[in-house]
């Protein structure tokens, strides 16, 4: 990509400019899901559970909070814990997909 494509998309806004991003994007959440939906049922089977004794479930893709994503965010714009929540989920993922 040219810097003069680049410097048309604004700080902050997703760049739509390649032919592959929302084919990318759709299968990135795909994948995510497959994993959730596959972890899930291993957590099911296996009885795992969380502190409060139910059984532990990962969000898929739509369900993604703030929270879970970023953690706690403070007043003044920073995060209570440099490791949010979804850190975990997101190394399994990442050992799967390799």
């Amino acid at each position: 990509m040219s810097n003069e494509a680049s410097a048309s998309v604004p700080i902050g806004e997703f760049n739509t400019l390649s032919n592959n991003t929302s084919k990318g994007r759709t299968n990135a959440v795909s994948k995510f899901d497959d994993f959730v939906g596959e972890q899930n049922k291993r957590f099911l089977d296996n009885n795992i559970t969380t502190s409060r004794g139910f059984i532990k479930q990962y969000p898929k893709f739509k369900d993604l909070t703030q929270d879970f994503v970023c953690g706690r965010v403070l007043e003044n714009g920073s995060l209570e814990n440099s490791s949010p929540p979804i850190a975990v989920d997101l190394s399994e993922f990442a050992q799967i997909s390799i």
